[in-house]
């Protein structure tokens, strides 16, 4: 079954205004603080892989990570875009929005 739509986020990779951190540390966090939960690794893999589901069937918003010493590698700043991005499309589908 094909995804309806793919958002991408890039991550900048200047190093003067980025601030590069770890994936799975930095997501989870992210997560603890926004959605009150701790995902398993396998799910933070399958939004790596797959892209984050905004609503079931609906829109994916692909992670904003990059190889670093074959670790994912991702920003701050990419990942607070990441999240205002959720924030938009889950208010814009009707959906209940992650707090922030």
């Amino acid at each position: 079954m094909a995804r309806k739509r793919l958002y991408v986020i890039r991550p900048r990779l200047n190093r003067k205004t980025e601030r590069i951190v770890p994936y799975y540390d930095y997501f989870v966090k992210m997560c603890q603080k926004h959605l009150g939960r701790n995902p398993s690794r396998t799910t933070l893999w399958k939004y790596l892989s797959n892209g984050y589901p905004v609503a079931k069937g609906g829109p994916y918003i692909k992670i904003p990570v990059f190889e670093s010493l074959k670790r994912p590698t991702t920003t701050r700043e990419a990942m607070s875009r990441f999240l205002t991005l959720v924030r938009k499309l889950e208010k814009d589908n009707g959906l209940r929005t992650i707090n922030g």
